[in-house]
């Protein structure tokens, strides 16, 4: 699904214009990433949690020449779903 129907979804489930749904959005977004950047978890009501991890230096192999080279720390972004959400992706 596209930010566009996603929009149009919610404004019509809502009962509310496609344009005040848009900015709604558009604000979690803005929201969620400055979380994000500070470090912080976000609950998504229904669909899950937001969160950054710490992935350690680690060993990888160049696929082009095979020499092995260092890949330095790093934060990655993980969602834990919530449960409803695993159990709508489980339905028939």
């Amino acid at each position: 699904m596209l930010k566009n129907d996603l929009i149009k979804r919610t404004a019509y489930v809502s009962g509310q214009t496609t344009e005040t749904v848009r900015l709604v959005l558009t604000a979690t977004a803005a929201v969620t990433r400055k979380a994000v950047s500070r470090g912080e978890e976000v609950m998504l009501f229904g669909l899950g949690k937001i969160k950054v991890a710490q992935r350690g230096e680690k060993r990888a192999r160049n696929i082009r020449t095979g020499e092995t080279v260092m890949v330095p720390p790093r934060n990655v972004v993980l969602l834990q779903a919530s449960d409803a959400l695993i159990q709508a992706a489980n339905e028939n």
